[in-house]
């Protein structure tokens, strides 16, 4: 019955990992990025709004990616809040917080992937957004991760479903077929 059981958990660890991960890399992810495996970018039309909040951004400096923020249009008046936090199994630890955010300021108020004490976080986070449109108002929650460049990324060189931030057509539309220009990150 134990190998019946140890064969099992092998295969289910095996799948999730081939799904959800890079085919082209057999390292294990980081232990901080585990759980960036499935994590699902935010695409909201809701009226005339629009809303697209990537899973993933890389924080290194290199201008491309460097922050985490939604890709909002015109009918957004106002971001009210953005929170971001880290979560244990025991406790949500906020690491960014800002309120009042005009449609004009929302690229420059994004998330720089610091924690609290001014050191980059590694990996999954969750956020929760309040949005004022020209419609009504309306909250997004959702996961991502913010990736460190080194040698612990190269995972996410080929990896499917990771979405970036400038994955956005000249109208802010995400599009998946829009290649992430960020190279040197995943050497």
């Amino acid at each position: 019955m134990k190998v019946k059981i140890s064969i099992f958990f092998k295969v289910v660890f095996v799948l999730f990992f081939s799904l959800g991960c890079n085919k082209d890399d057999n390292r294990e992810p980081a232990k901080e990025y585990e759980s960036c495996c499935g994590t699902e970018p935010s695409v909201l039309k809701m009226g005339k709004s629009y809303v697209y909040v990537p899973n993933v951004f890389t924080p290194n400096g290199d201008g491309l990616n460097d922050l985490f923020y939604p890709i909002v249009n015109d009918n957004i008046n106002r971001i009210v809040y953005f929170e971001v936090f880290a979560e244990t199994d025991t406790s949500k630890i906020l690491l960014y917080q800002v309120t009042n955010v005009s449609l004009d300021e929302v690229n420059e108020k994004g998330w720089n992937g610091l924690d609290n004490d001014g050191k980059p976080h590694k990996g999954y986070f969750t956020y929760s957004i309040y949005f004022q449109s020209k419609d009504k108002p309306f909250k997004i929650k959702g996961a991502a991760c913010a990736v460190l460049c080194g040698e612990d990324s190269s995972i996410f060189k080929n990896k499917e479903g990771c979405f970036y931030p400038e994955q956005v057509d000249d109208n802010g539309v995400f599009m998946k077929n829009i290649k992430n220009s960020e190279t040197g990150c995943f050497n």
